[in-house]
């Protein structure tokens, strides 16, 4: 799971315009997984949340993605779209 993470930062600081505020192993969901923190400085200023989450199947993972733009309401909707991304089950 670990290189799966490392490699997609990787992918992510070189191809991506957004950049990444923090990563690491989060305990926050109940999966193993890690998460992305993003901000974009554009026009349209963004923040994203990404997690990766490891599935009951070996070598499957899900990535989940929520984001906001900083001028509408961005704790409130953040914080409501971060526990929708945590209430994630695999069927």
């Amino acid at each position: 799971m670990k290189t799966e993470f490392e490699s997609m930062k990787k992918l992510i600081e070189k191809n991506s315009n957004e950049k990444i505020v923090e990563s690491d192993k989060t305990k926050n969901t109940s999966y193993e997984s890690y998460f992305f923190h993003f901000k974009s400085d554009n026009k349209k200023s963004t923040e994203t949340i990404s997690l990766l989450l490891k599935s009951k199947q070996k070598g499957v993972y899900y990535s989940l993605t929520a984001s906001c733009q900083l001028e509408d309401n961005l704790e409130t909707n953040m914080s409501i779209m971060l526990k929708c991304l945590n209430s994630f089950e695999e069927k």
